[in-house]
């Protein structure tokens, strides 16, 4: 599985091979993220995944910096009690209202 930097341009990488025509075009920066299985409050809202949230400077630096085999090493859940639902049931705001 290849693990791509944490922020790097597309153009560095092989996606079905488009024309370099194309390829010159795309500069995109692009952001993996990591998902494991959920924790208790992210599982009652969906109970499939939830992304694995780096918390501390140490998990941050592993994370930008470590080879693939250290940053699958961060691949758990969030404790328990780390998260907590600050709202619930049909979004309210003004359809068309970005905050």
């Amino acid at each position: 599985m290849p693990r791509l930097p944490s922020r790097c341009s597309n153009r560095e990488y092989d996606f079905r091979s488009p024309p370099p025509s194309i390829v010159a075009a795309i500069d995109n920066d692009l952001y993996p993220f990591l998902t494991t299985e959920p924790n208790a409050e992210v599982g009652a809202i969906h109970p499939k995944e939830m992304l694995v949230i780096v918390t501390t400077p140490d998990e941050v630096e592993t994370w930008m910096t470590a080879t693939e085999d250290e940053v699958l090493k961060l691949q758990r859940p969030l404790a328990y009690g780390a998260l907590r639902a600050v709202a619930r049931g049909v979004k309210k705001d003004p359809a068309g209202l970005v905050a």
